[in-house]
């Protein structure tokens, strides 16, 4: 089980998930998911099940579903007193795209 307790600011989630902030954003207003906590200051503040959320919303998508379809099929798993992430580990997503390209090789001539 994943930990539940708010322990990760919006950029150490973009790290470990690839997405882009604005796209977690959009799903957080959205379709409610993730459902970060807030700081005394007002930053989001993310748990490790917000993060494995968000992988397996990601892995779905990988597997040719939309985020809505993805949301959907999180939300019908809960409703049926189910947790998604049950029997899951970090390992079971697949790991994230780079957020930028990687540059080319050059070729040095000497």
């Amino acid at each position: 089980m994943f930990s539940k307790s708010p322990a990760f600011n919006l950029k150490a989630v973009l790290l470990e998930t690839g997405l882009a902030a604005d796209t977690l954003r959009a799903w957080e207003r959205r379709y409610g998911l993730p459902t970060p906590n807030r700081s005394a200051g007002g930053h989001r503040l993310y748990s490790q099940y917000d993060i494995e959320t968000i992988k397996w919303l990601i892995a779905r998508q990988a597997e040719g579903l939309s985020i809505s379809r993805a949301v959907e099929m999180w939300n019908e798993h809960i409703a049926s007193g189910l947790d998604p992430l049950a029997g899951y580990t970090s390992s079971s997503f697949p790991p994230p795209k780079p957020l930028l390209p990687t540059p080319p090789q050059t070729q040095r001539w000497t």
